[in-house]
């Protein structure tokens, strides 16, 4: 697994960089072709939902990848 820096927002518009943690094809040149595990936000390691949002169970928030 990979990680990297990517940037979300969540249901308030406020943007966070965050650290993705991925897996990606040989051929993948774009975000659409990436498989994310998960976001880590404050500690708190968010795994994506069916619609890619990502909701912290410690805040309440909700992710977006932007």
């Amino acid at each position: 697994m990979n990680t990297s820096l990517i940037e979300v927002k969540d249901q308030f518009e406020v943007k966070y960089a965050v650290i993705g943690t991925f897996n990606t094809s040989q051929h993948a040149s774009n975000l659409s072709q990436i498989n994310i595990k998960f976001i880590t936000v404050n500690n708190e390691n968010i795994r994506p939902s069916f619609d890619l949002n990502f909701h912290s169970l410690n805040t309440g928030k909700i992710y977006q990848l932007i």
